[in-house]
């Protein structure tokens, strides 16, 4: 979803600057000791309480998440964020959910949509989840793509980079590469954001991925900007992609140097050479190395990564090690979807 990567722009006042700074580079392991300490000296706080709930919402700690919602909504009813948000976590915990307690989560949801637009008709997460619930929904509790699109327009007005990166996200939903490079173009070259999305629509380009155009974009961001995991993350999967053995490796110990919270490129670099089926030693150490750390918020879970090990193992003829790995994996989170398949094809 691409409400998930949002959160408010009017969150806090200047003393709470740093943290909204801090999530939007995406160093949630920052973000979330520096607002635990502000936390404690003021735990009432909606503004803190909701950023608590979307660092909680990063790291997959959905039920936590849920919970500071709720509280930042009774600290403060006329905050619109923390409406948002508990509408936000509501929507995402129901689609792992069965159908019956589907239903009532949907009502907590648009309960709060509904606060959060009273109390400021251009809340971007609002807006944003409003916008993906739309769109998924089926029509008889309320989707509708053309309105879905409706309210990306509405995004494009208020919140002009998001509203780009919005039309995108529908757009690649609807498997229209080519209008998500379009808008993503017209989002232009100064959003570090809407340029890690178009680099990685490149890497992910059927039947033909651009990695030149890819290699390019990443590389303009490095040079931007060389605190922030993306560039990193978008060359190794470029260069894995590409048998550039060489420079994956220079990229790889250099986003380990800038951004060392977050060693998701090791993840990516190891998730694509199992994909070409080649290098399978190689993608074991780079999973072993992700695994020594917590990783970080947004990046992939330990689920995903005992995933990869599996399949890294299964390259080097180790069956029943990546059966095993399969077996982990899939205890933790038997929704990932394609586990279940690997999962039951080594276990045979």
């Amino acid at each position: 979803m691409v409400c998930a990567l949002a959160y408010s722009e009017s969150l806090g006042s200047d003393n709470r600057h740093p943290i909204r700074k801090l999530i939007d580079d995406d160093h949630w392991k920052r973000a979330r000791a520096l607002t635990q300490t502000q936390l404690g000296q003021n735990p009432k706080d909606a503004a803190l309480l909701t950023f608590m709930s979307i660092i909680e919402e990063s790291f997959n700690r959905m039920e936590s998440a849920r919970s500071y919602a709720e509280q930042a909504v009774a600290a403060d009813p006329k905050f619109a964020d923390g409406h948002a948000q508990l509408a936000r976590i509501n929507i995402e915990m129901a689609e792992s959910m069965a159908v019956w307690k589907q239903l009532g989560m949907v009502r907590v949801m648009k309960r709060e949509l509904e606060a959060a637009f009273k109390i400021d008709p251009n809340n971007l997460d609002a807006l944003l989840t409003d916008m993906m619930y739309t769109f998924k929904a089926p029509g008889i509790a309320g989707g509708s793509r053309t309105k879905a699109h409706e309210i990306a327009q509405h995004l494009l007005r208020a919140h002009p980079g998001w509203g780009y990166m919005a039309e995108a996200k529908l757009a690649q939903n609807e498997n229209n590469e080519p209008s998500a490079i379009r808008w993503l173009r017209e989002g232009g070259t100064s959003n570090y954001r809407i340029q890690s999305s178009l680099a990685l629509v490149y890497c992910c380009l059927s039947p033909h991925p651009w990695y030149d155009e890819a290699i390019r974009i990443a590389k303009s961001m490095l040079a931007g900007d060389p605190t922030r995991v993306d560039a990193y993350m978008l060359l190794a999967r470029s260069y894995a992609s590409t048998g550039a053995y060489y420079e994956m490796e220079a990229v790889l110990a250099a986003g380990a140097a800038k951004v060392p919270d977050d060693l998701s490129p090791y993840y990516w670099a190891a998730r694509t050479l199992v994909e070409r089926k080649v290098e399978g030693p190689r993608a074991e150490g780079y999973v072993r190395k992700y695994l020594a750390q917590e990783p970080e918020g947004r990046a992939p879970t330990i689920a995903e990564a005992h995933w990869t090990l599996g399949l890294a193992f299964e390259l080097e003829g180790r069956r029943a090690e990546a059966a095993g790995e399969l077996k982990t994996a899939y205890k933790m989170r038997p929704d990932l979807e394609g586990l279940k398949k690997d999962y039951k094809r080594l276990a045979d």
